[in-house]
């Protein structure tokens, strides 16, 4: 009967005697460890199993005598290859060599788009009628204090209202002002293109804004805060004199304007708007004939100073002439030229 009890005892230890000795096999001792290693150190130097100097696929210099690694396995040196941006593509720049490792270096990033991006915007200034009375110098002056900005279509600029504290230079794109009246009803003032300014005005004064612009398509534009005008005006004094000049100048233009209207029939109204329009996309880059003109009838209208009844009809009457044809928001100009013989 005791033997029967203390069967399972036994069992129960030389489990776990087989699970002792498994684990000393897993893992041996320091000892044990040591005599392993004395014993195949002769194979690893004298050219065993691997080849000469080598064991299990690392070289005997990688190890100690103790048997542990002193380092990582030397790896051949690789020459650097050609710096490049995060596109791919090869970057220039003078090569400094400072321990195993290359150094680049390179002048300020953007400098170079700076320098080439100077005398697009020099240009764009000198076609402004406000500044084209200036000189290099002091358009260099004006270019610096211009920041760059980007409108979506039908983005406000500015409200009717707000505060005059920044005027913009188009480069490119359409703008149009307009003006609300109290009823709601709107009535377009003039339309914008590349080399037109707007919000001039808040160089000389703080007024607030008396129309609202918005932009037609994708517009770039300069703003140059009345700040730094008003700065740059003080430090030199010529650029005063000489937009004052070119004030009065927009000025006499806009009499003559307003009296041709005054004194014009509709059709000359009309025909000296698209006119205007012509000329300026010309500016842009349009060519002599079929000139493409973002405007709808009511802009017409508004511009010329008539109904736009009366507006439809005297475009209906050049479409049957060939001298335009007209689409959804677009005008198409084939014989610019043509226009001239209705403006009397």
């Amino acid at each position: 009967m005791g033997d029967r009890r203390r069967a399972p005892r036994r069992r129960s230890r030389a489990r776990g005697d087989r699970r002792r000795a498994a684990d000393r096999r897993r893992d041996p001792g320091p000892d044990r460890a040591a005599r392993g290693r004395r014993a195949r150190a002769p194979e690893a130097t004298a050219g065993g199993r691997g080849g000469p100097g080598r064991r299990r696929g690392l070289t005997a210099r990688a190890r100690g005598p103790d048997g542990r690694r002193r380092g990582p396995r030397a790896r051949p040196a690789r020459a650097p290859g050609p710096a490049v941006d995060p596109d791919g593509r090869p970057l220039a720049g003078p090569q400094i060599a400072r321990g195993s490792r290359p150094v680049w270096y390179f002048p300020l990033v953007g400098a170079a788009e700076q320098v080439r991006d100077a005398d697009p915007t020099l240009e764009l200034l000198a076609r402004v009628p406000v500044f084209e009375t200036l000189g290099p110098d002091d358009l260099a002056r004006v270019a610096e204090v211009a920041v760059p900005r980007r409108f979506q279509p039908q983005q406000v600029i500015f409200r009717e209202g707000d505060s005059s504290d920044t005027c913009y230079v188009v480069r490119e794109g359409h703008c149009r002002a307009v003006r609300h009246h109290a009823d709601g009803r709107a009535i377009t003032l003039a339309h914008f293109g590349s080399g037109d300014i707007f919000g001039e005005l808040a160089m000389f004064d703080t007024e607030t804004r008396s129309a609202t612009v918005e932009a037609l398509d994708r517009v770039q534009a300069l703003a140059i805060l009345a700040t730094d005008m008003r700065r740059l005006m003080r430090e030199h004094p010529e650029i005063s004199a000489k937009l004052v000049i070119a004030l009065g100048r927009r000025l006499r233009e806009a009499n003559e304007r307003l009296t041709r209207q005054s004194f014009q029939t509709v059709q000359s109204r009309v025909a000296g708007v698209l006119a205007e329009l012509v000329r300026q996309a010309q500016v842009e880059g349009a060519g002599e004939r079929d000139i493409e003109i973002r405007i709808t009838q009511a802009d017409i209208a508004q511009l010329a100073g008539s109904s736009r009844e009366s507006a439809s009809r005297f475009l209906a009457v050049l479409e049957r002439a060939h001298v335009l044809a007209q689409g959804r928001g677009r005008i198409t100009v084939h014989d610019p030229a043509a226009l001239s013989r209705y403006v009397y």
